[in-house]
């Protein structure tokens, strides 16, 4: 799990990234249809620009917009 300075939280789990921006009132799954290498993340880390680099079963998936999409 992943906590960003703006109050943002993923988390890393067996069917994807989930991502909340409200505090973990919602949360939006991210997967493969968004071009993550595999549904199963086991880590993850943001970097200084909130780009997000994902540890899936397929591999590094990386987005450079909030997780919209991954590479």
């Amino acid at each position: 799990m992943y906590l960003d300075g703006s109050g943002n939280i993923y988390v890393a789990t067996s069917g994807g990234l989930s991502i909340s921006t409200d505090g973990g009132v919602s949360f939006t799954n991210k997967t493969t249809a968004e071009g993550l290498g595999n549904n199963s993340v086991s880590g993850l880390i943001l970097d200084s620009s909130n780009n997000i680099y994902a540890g899936t079963a397929g591999g590094l998936s990386t987005s450079i917009d909030g997780g919209a999409n991954f590479t």
